[in-house]
């Protein structure tokens, strides 16, 4: 019996010494690997149409729904998001410009432009986003209101990349557009950059041309073109007084 006592104190005593072996080893583990990290190698360039097919088993749907997904998740890995900063924006053009090609009328892949990695914190590379999305916009096609991706490109070079240039050339191209039932701001975009750039009589003389001679804006829009005017295009001596034009759409009782 004591025998017995002592053999099962003893094989205590080894389970015990085991299970802090066992513990030292997990913690001696964790500290060596503490520092490892799966490392996003970023993203490849972007696969030709044919190659991308493949992606989908031959179907195009399938495979622009493959490519989008993959740009929506880009970059998470182990665990970790990586921040917009750190992608190559020209790459993420390549790969929208893909997705286009896939499908030109799908609104996805715009929204993740726009929306997305439009939020990058590097000015510069929003000109790859508005390069596509400019792309994106100009195919109208009856039923899709495409024009709205070109009017976020013209915002995103307006405010973000600060290329005035660049905001009024797309500006023009938008309000060239001839979608039905386009809102009638789409109309008078090259007003709003233009004065944007410090050029208050050219905006002046730009927004009071469309509002006398664009026959879809309504009274409402020519009101409130009136007040944008008198709000932040007036200088003293700038001659309104005088302009026959401006005293008929904004001074007539």
């Amino acid at each position: 019996m004591i025998y017995a006592a002592f053999n099962f104190r003893k094989q205590n005593l080894f389970d015990t010494i085991l299970v802090l072996v066992a513990v030292l080893c997990c913690l001696a583990l964790w500290h060596i690997s503490y520092d490892l990290r799966s490392k996003w190698p970023g993203l490849p360039p972007a696969a030709s149409q044919h190659t991308a097919l493949t992606y989908g088993l031959g179907d195009k749907q399938f495979s622009y729904r493959m490519v989008t997904l993959m740009l929506q998740n880009a970059g998470d890995v182990g665990g970790r998001v990586t921040n917009l900063r750190d992608y190559n924006y020209q790459r993420i053009q390549q790969w929208f410009d893909l997705t286009y090609l896939l499908d030109p009328k799908a609104d996805f892949a715009p929204s993740l432009a726009a929306y997305y990695y439009g939020g990058t914190q590097r000015a510069e590379d929003t000109r790859y986003l508005v390069d596509y999305l400019a792309r994106a916009g100009r195919d109208n096609v009856a039923g899709h209101e495409r024009w709205r991706w070109l009017a976020h490109a013209i915002y995103l070079a307006r405010f973000r990349l600060k290329d005035q240039v660049k905001a009024l050339e797309l500006a023009n191209e938008l309000a060239a557009l001839a979608t039905p039932d386009m809102p009638s701001w789409t109309k008078l975009m090259p007003a709003y950059v233009t004065s944007n750039t410090g050029q208050k009589k050219a905006a002046r003389d730009l927004f009071l041309t469309i509002a006398a001679t664009d026959k879809s804006l309504k009274k409402e829009d020519v009101n409130q073109t009136c007040w944008y005017i008198d709000t932040n295009l007036r200088e003293p001596q700038d001659g309104l007084d005088r302009d026959l034009t401006y005293q008929l759409l904004c001074k007539k009782k």
